[in-house]
């Protein structure tokens, strides 16, 4: 049997992986596209799912950490979307460690498994 969630739950999970890119910087046009083919393949007719990419994709370019915090805010908060936890959170814990740790400036927490 099919989840009647499985496409918005699809656009939920694709949504805050573009937050967390705008977030960490690396968003990219293709990025924003595919928000927005996701968005209306299956929600296009819910009203807080369209203001949550519509602010998006006009504040991105600007501010994109904002940006990436108020979509993924936006879309944990729409009914029948189960994100999980926070990725930024543990990124920003990792780069720390990164640098106390001396690998950051060795280049090699970014490259394991090279």
């Amino acid at each position: 049997m099919m989840d009647e969630r499985g496409p918005l739950q699809a656009f939920g999970l694709l949504a805050v992986t573009v937050s967390l890119k705008a977030r960490t910087g690396k968003l990219r046009l293709s990025d924003k596209l595919a928000l927005m083919i996701a968005f209306l393949g299956c929600c296009e007719d819910q009203p807080d799912a369209k203001r949550a990419v519509r602010e998006f994709l006009a504040s991105v370019d600007t501010y994109p950490r904002l940006a990436g915090e108020r979509l993924r805010a936006a879309i944990e908060a729409l009914p029948g979307v189960d994100v999980g936890q926070d990725a930024f959170s543990l990124l920003e814990d990792l780069e720390r460690q990164a640098v106390a740790c001396g690998w950051a400036e060795q280049g090699g927490w970014n490259n394991v498994g090279d």
